[in-house]
Formats: C-alpha cells, sequence, structure tokens
C-alpha cells in the first residue's frame, strides 16, 4: 500500500469498485459505464458496458456478469489486461 501521499483519486461518478481476479485490475462502475482499469498505473484498460443499467455486478474466473432485473449477462474473457 503506497503512501496516503501517494494515493490516487478515484475518477469522478465512481459508484463501485471489484476486484478483477488479477494483481492491480478492478472493474469500476462509474456513472453508467463498467470498465476494466489496472489501478497500478492507474489508467482505464477499456470500457466493458457503456450503458449499463443492472443492479448489480460481479467479476469472477476471469468473466463479468451483469445482473439485470429479468436477465443476467456473462461477458467472458473481458478481464485480462
Amino acid at each position: 500500500v503506497p503512501p496516503v501521499s501517494q494515493m490516487q483519486r478515484l475518477p469522478e461518478k465512481t459508484l463501485r469498485i471489484e476486484w478483477a481476479g488479477s494483481p492491480g485490475l478492478f472493474v469500476l462502475q462509474i456513472a453508467d459505464r463498467i470498465e476494466l482499469w489496472d489501478m497500478r498505473v492507474p489508467r482505464c484498460i477499456r470500457v466493458l458496458c457503456t450503458r449499463f443499467k443492472g443492479y448489480d455486478f460481479r467479476a469472477q474466473d476471469g468473466e463479468l456478469y451483469l445482473l439485470y432485473p429479468k436477465k443476467l449477462t456473462v461477458v467472458q474473457g473481458v478481464l485480462k489486461a
């Protein structure tokens, strides 16, 4: 863990952070977008979902699970740098 003076702020409108299963990689919900971030840098690696209208998401075993009221979407192979 870096000293407080070296810590970076999260992007504005960040609502949630989920570990992506690999060192330094995290899935961030920023407003209605879901993005994969490398927090060692920190920088966005890719946008995973541009208009997330679901109620939850999970990163597990290299896959992203997007939960909606009446469906579950599994996005495979997107949680790698």
